[in-house]
């Protein structure tokens, strides 16, 4: 029996100043998974902080309630697993401190890495909504259930501190995997090996020397699980249930500059 998604689709419209890169040119071969800290922890912030920094993903899981939004229709190719990336860091999931020395590169924001490859092209952006991310702050953590202490410190920090990751409540995981089935069956990777087709943003073999040391979705985030969730429903099968009752036509931007 086919598992069902719920669909937002309005954000196509809602979240107009997205920049993109126009329809996509090349088969889709797999869906990058991100985290997303809003200011204030809302889809409605994550966009904000998107618009802000010239960013964009396909998609968001939403936490509170768990929801799926779309924010570009899966054939644009969206901002979400290379370009530019100055040694501050920008958007969401960057921290405002310095980046190690070897990851100080700029590449512009046609989406280009460091070996000349195009991740964004042939990829799908899907981020998970977070709230704060990591903190190393006890009892900021203990309000949160999902939380988990580890051992990996906050992506470019140079102090080695460590402390807590923001963990994810089941029922957006469960979103988020039927999200990334529909999406695999939508586009003929139904029976690829998952690994090869479902990548965490640092380990997306075209984005190393970019993105490979940013760890998000981050350590609380179930991975494994969550990949033999996405390999189960993608076997039994996803159907969709649009907010607009159609996969609506993507609105296609002008490409940026340098492009």
């Amino acid at each position: 029996m086919s598992a069902t998604l719920h669909l937002d689709n309005r954000s196509t419209t809602t979240a107009a100043k997205l920049k993109d890169g126009g329809k996509r040119t090349k088969p889709v071969r797999g869906v990058v998974v991100h985290y997303s800290v809003g200011t204030r922890g809302t889809p409605e912030n994550v966009i904000e902080e998107l618009i802000r920094h010239g960013l964009s993903y396909n998609f968001i899981v939403g936490r509170k309630p768990p929801l799926a939004i779309m924010l570009r229709d899966p054939d644009t190719k969206t901002w979400h697993a290379g370009g530019k990336v100055p040694a501050t860091g920008i958007g969401t999931a960057y921290p405002v401190v310095p980046k190690p020395a070897a990851h100080q590169t700029t590449v512009g924001a046609s989406g280009r890495t460091p070996n000349g490859l195009y991740p964004n092209s042939s990829t799908i952006g899907v981020s998970f909504q977070a709230t704060y991310g990591w903190t190393n702050s006890r009892s900021r953590a203990a309000r949160d259930p999902h939380s988990i202490r580890s051992a990996w410190p906050y992506p470019g920090r140079s102090d080695g501190a460590k402390g807590w990751w923001e963990g994810y409540p089941s029922d957006q995981i469960e979103v988020g995997a039927r999200l990334v089935a529909w999406l695999l069956i939508k586009y003929g990777l139904r029976d690829a090996p998952i690994a090869s087709v479902v990548f965490p943003h640092g380990n997306h073999p075209e984005a190393i020397g970019v993105a490979n040391w940013k760890p998000d979705p981050g350590p609380g985030f179930p991975w494994s699980a969550f990949l033999a969730r996405v390999d189960e429903l993608r076997r039994e099968g996803v159907v969709a249930q649009f907010d607009r009752g159609g996969l609506a036509s993507p609105r296609i931007l002008p490409k940026p500059r340098g492009g």
